[in-house]
């Protein structure tokens, strides 16, 4: 019985493992890339129209497979007003990465703190599921600044 209790726990444990090991590599840090300077500058001049004590300064970007030429931008917002444990704030911007082009707003928090449209009502359709939304965020909170 004892051997039988100790074969069920080994079998939980390798579960166990198995789930947490598909979890953690679910994402690829080599699709993540720090934002650039024009997409700063690009959804800053969006977030200081709503507060102008409230910014971006850095975050990442992911290509998305599924959104032609859009890269899903992941930021946290600061300000006073803004709390400090608010998580990444996301946007789908068009364009390149150096030369950005619409901007819309992917997460509640981009939606709160910048004036950029809902990408879920928009005819590319954004949303959290949409390729590079999850994995910008991912590399957001993962991945430490310079």
């Amino acid at each position: 019985m004892k051997i039988l209790r100790l074969g069920l726990l080994i079998v939980l444990l390798i579960f166990t493992l198995a789930a947490c090991a598909s979890t953690a590599g679910q994402y690829d840090a080599a699709r993540c890339y720090e934002v650039t300077p024009e997409q700063i500058q690009a959804i800053n001049t969006g977030i200081l129209s709503v507060q102008p004590d409230n910014y971006v300064d850095f975050g990442w970007w992911v290509k998305s497979t599924e959104v032609a030429n859009t890269y899903m931008v992941a930021m946290i917002v600061h300000g006073p007003q803004v709390a400090q444990n608010i998580g990444p704030a996301l946007w789908a911007v068009s364009g390149e990465p150096n030369a950005p082009g619409q901007i819309l707003s992917v997460s509640g928090n981009a939606l709160k703190f910048s004036p950029y449209p809902d990408a879920s009502q928009v005819d590319s359709k954004i949303t959290s599921t949409t390729d590079g939304v999850q994995e910008a965020i991912w590399c957001a909170q993962q991945m430490k600044s310079p």
